[in-house]
C-alpha cells in the first residue's frame, strides 16, 4: 500500500480545519458531519484539488482504522442487561422495520435504478444488487445522534427508552444484514458466480469465522485494557486493532482467492462489532472501554467524515440529490410501516406504534461506514454508489433530529430547560421566607434542575423579588399571613422538600408543626439560635443552626477541603446530587450493571429511610434515593437514565 508522508501531513492539517468548519455549520443548526464532508469535498480533487485523487491510496489506512473504531462503538452500544425487560417490543419493532425496508424498499430502489445515472447501464441482476445493498445500508440508524437529541431536550420516559433501545438493536442487526448482503450481492454483480448449496455453506463459514475472529479481537481488546500503560497508548492500540481487522480480512481474501480451494471473506465491520459486544457485555472493563471510545470518537469522526468528503465527486453529489430525496421518502415510509406493524404485534401503546417512526430517521456513522465498505468491496459500484448513499444520509442527518425532537415533545417526554412549566419528573421545593440567602438558595436549586416556589407574608419583599428579573423555574407568591391554611396550599404543590427560613425561631417552629400535621415531607429549617434545636428535632426536622453550620464547615475544610469546595460551589467541575429512581427498567439491577459514566461515583443508597453504602452487587430498586458525585453533564445523563 503506497504511503506518501506529504499527503498524510496535509490531511492532518485539513482535519484541524474541518473540525472548526464543523463548529461553524453547527452554529447554523446543521450537523457537524456536514461541515466535515464539506471541508473534504472542498479540498479534494472535485473541489480545489489541493489533495489529488492519488492521495486516497495513502490515506486508506486512516479510513480502515476509523471504520474499525466505528464498529467497536456500535458493538459497545448493545448492552444486553438494559434490553432484557423490553425484549419482545424491541425485537418485533426492529424486525418489522428491517423486513418492510428489505421487502418494500428494495423494489422501490430497483425501480429508481432505471433513472439513477450510474445504474442506467446496469443489467437487472446488478440493479437488484444496488437495491439490496442500498436498502440494507439505509436501514442503519445513529444511536450517538439519538442520544445527543435526548440529552438536548432532557427527554425521559418509556417512549424514549424504547426508541433508543430499538435504535441500538437495529444498528447492530444491520451490520449482520450487511455481511449477508455482501455475499448475495457478489453473484449478482459477477455472472461467473452462482447461488447454490456451496455458496450458502461459504456464507455460513464466513459468518462463523467473523464471530470467532470477533471474539478473539474482543479478547485482545480486553488485554489492552488490562495493560498498565497510559490511556493514550491504549487508544492507539485500539485504533491499531481496528485497522488490523481490515488488513487481516483483505489479506485472507486475497490469499484464498489465489491459493485456497475457495475465497474466504471475513466481514471486518461485523468482526469489530462482535469484539465491541464482547468487551461491553462479558468483561469488567466496560466503563474504561466506553471512556476510551468516547475520547477517540471526536478526532476519528472528524478524520473519517473529512476523508469521505475528500473522495466524493461534488458534481455527482448534486446530480444525486433528487434521487436522494426520493430515497429519503422511501426510507421514511418503510420505517413508518415497519414500526407500526411491529408495534401492533408487540401490543405496544398505540401512540408508540403510530409515532415512533419519527425517532428512527437519523443516520450518521455506521451508515457512512457501510457505504465506504461497500465502495471498497465492489469497485463496479464505487464512488457513485457511495455518493448516492451519502446524499441520503445527509438528508436524514439534517431532518432526523428535527423529527426526533418533535415526537419527544408530542409524547410529552421532553423536559427542555426553556420550558418553565412543571414536569411530573421535576423535583419541587417550597421555600418559606424571602431574603438574600433564600433567593440564592432558590437560584442554585434551579441550576440543579428543581422547580422552586418562594413564599412570604411580607408583601414588600415579595414585590421586591417579583420586580427583579427572577430566573425561569422560580415562582414567587404572597400569602396574607402565616397560617395553617397557607401551609396546606403550599403542600398542595406536592414539593419534594420544604425549606423554612423565617425571621424568628418562633415562626419557624409554628410553621414546622403545621407542616408535620399534614405531611412527612423532607423538612429543613434555618435556626437563629441553637438552644431551641431539640424542639425541631422532635418533629423530625433537619436543623441548620448558622453558628454550628459555619464551625462544622470550617472543620470540614480542614480535614477534607475538596468536599467543602463542592458544598461551597467552588468546584465547578463536580457536583453532588441526589437522584430518585423511577425508571422501572433498572429495578433490581446491580450497581455494576448501571453503566454509570466513568466520572460518576455512587456514594450511598437510601431505601425506606435506611442508608446503605453500595458495592457492585447492591441491587437498585424503584424508589431508592441515590447520592452521586460527578461532572454536571454526566450527572444529567445519570438522572435521565434512572429517574429524577
Amino acid at each position: 500500500m503506497p504511503i506518501n508522508l506529504q499527503y498524510i501531513l496535509s490531511f492532518i492539517v485539513l482535519c484541524f480545519s474541518a473540525h472548526y468548519i464543523g463548529k461553524l455549520f453547527s452554529a447554523f443548526r446543521l450537523p457537524y458531519i456536514t461541515g466535515y464532508l464539506f471541508a473534504g469535498a472542498l479540498v479534494g480533487s472535485s473541489g480545489l484539488g489541493l489533495l489529488p485523487h492519488e492521495a486516497n491510496a495513502s490515506l486508506l489506512f486512516i479510513n480502515q482504522a476509523a471504520l474499525g473504531l466505528i464498529a467497536f462503538i456500535a458493538g459497545s452500544e448493545l448492552y444486553l442487561r438494559e434490553l432484557r425487560k423490553q425484549v419482545k417490543t424491541i425485537v418485533l419493532i426492529s424486525a418489522g422495520i428491517i423486513s418492510v425496508m428489505l421487502l418494500v424498499g428494495s423494489p422501490l430502489i430497483f425501480f429508481l435504478s432505471h433513472y439513477i445515472p450510474f445504474t442506467q447501464g446496469f443489467d437487472a441482476p446488478s440493479k437488484w444488487a444496488v437495491a439490496l445493498l442500498g436498502a440494507t445500508i439505509l436501514l442503519a440508524l445513529s444511536p450517538p445522534s439519538t442520544i445527543a437529541v435526548i440529552k438536548e431536550v432532557r427527554a425521559k420516559g418509556p417512549f424514549t427508552r424504547t426508541a433508543l433501545s430499538v435504535t441500538v438493536v437495529i444498528d447492530v442487526a444491520i451490520v449482520f444484514c450487511f455481511a449477508l448482503s455482501v455475499n448475495f450481492v457478489e453473484p449478482l454483480l459477477d455472472a461467473s458466480k452462482s447461488i447454490d448449496l456451496r455458496f450458502i455453506l461459504l456464507i455460513i463459514l464466513d459468518l462463523a469465522l467473523a464471530l470467532g475472529v470477533g471474539y478473539l479481537t474482543g479478547f485482545a481488546l480486553k488485554q489492552v485494557l488490562l495493560f498498565r500503560i497510559p490511556n493514550a497508548s491504549k487508544m492507539a492500540l485500539i485504533l491499531f486493532l481496528g485497522y488490523a481487522i481490515f488488513w487481516m480480512s483483505k489479506t485472507i481474501k486475497g490469499y484464498t482467492i489465489v491459493q485456497g480451494p475457495f475465497p474466504i471473506h471475513i466481514e471486518p465491520l461485523l468482526t469489530a462489532m462482535i469484539a465491541g459486544i464482547y468487551v461491553t457485555n462479558f468483561t469488567v472493563h466496560r466503563d474504561l472501554f466506553e471512556e476510551l471510545l468516547h475520547d477517540l470518537s471526536v478526532p476519528v469522526y472528524v478524520a473519517f467524515f473529512t476523508l469521505t468528503g475528500l473522495v466524493l465527486e461534488a458534481s455527482l453529489l448534486w446530480a444525486m440529490l433528487p434521487f436522494a430525496a426520493l430515497l429519503f421518502v422511501t426510507r421514511a415510509l418503510s420505517i413508518y410501516i415497519g414500526s407500526n406493524l411491529g408495534g401492533r404485534l408487540a401490543h405496544a401503546p398505540k401512540q408508540f406504534s403510530t409515532m415512533s417512526w419519527m425517532a428512527f430517521i437519523t443516520q450518521a456513522g455506521i451508515a457512512l461506514g457501510l457505504s465506504a465498505e461497500a465502495a471498497m468491496h465492489f469497485p463496479k459500484l464505487g464512488i457513485a454508489f457511495q455518493t448516492l448513499i451519502v446524499s441520503v444520509i445527509l438528508l436524514n442527518e439534517i431532518f432526523g433530529p428535527l423529527f426526533l425532537k418533535n415526537v419527544l415533545r408530542m409524547v410529552g417526554e421532553a423536559n427542555e430547560p426553556m420550558d418553565v412549566k412543571e414536569s411530573p419528573s421535576q423535583r419541587r421545593a417550597v421555600i418559606l421566607g424571602i431574603d438574600g440567602q433564600s433567593i440564592t438558595l432558590a437560584r442554585q436549586l434551579v441550576q440543579s434542575g428543581w422547580q422552586v416556589f418562594m413564599c412570604d407574608a411580607d408583601s414588600v419583599r415579595v414585590q421586591l423579588v417579583s420586580g427583579k428579573s427572577i430566573q425561569a423555574g422560580i415562582e414567587v407568591q404572597h400569602m396574607s399571613f402565616l397560617s395553617k391554611q397557607a401551609i396546606e396550599r403550599l403542600l398542595a404543590k406536592t414539593p419534594d422538600a420544604f425549606v423554612i427560613m423565617l425571621e424568628t425561631d418562633r415562626e419557624n417552629l409554628r410553621a414546622c408543626k403545621w407542616v408535620r400535621e399534614e405531611s412527612d415531607i423532607r423538612l429543613i429549617v434555618r435556626l437563629h439560635s441553637a438552644s431551641v434545636a431539640e424542639q425541631f428535632h422532635a418533629l423530625n426536622v433537619f436543623v441548620l443552626d448558622q453558628t454550628s453550620a459555619m464551625v462544622n464547615l470550617i472543620q470540614q475544610a480542614v480535614v477534607a477541603p475538596q468536599s467543602t469546595a463542592l458544598l461551597m460551589h467552588e468546584d465547578t467541575q463536580r457536583q453532588i446530587r441526589q437522584i430518585k429512581v423511577t425508571n422501572s427498567s433498572v429495578d433490581d439491577t446491580l450497581v455494576r450493571d448501571l453503566r454509570l459514566p466513568a466520572d460518576v461515583l455512587l456514594l450511598d443508597v437510601i431505601r425506606d429511610e435506611a442508608v446503605m453504602v453500595p458495592n457492585g452487587f447492591t441491587r437498585i430498586r424503584v424508589g431508592d434515593e441515590l447520592t452521586v458525585i460527578g461532572h454536571p453533564e454526566d450527572l444529567d445523563v445519570v438522572t435521565m437514565r434512572l429517574g429524577y
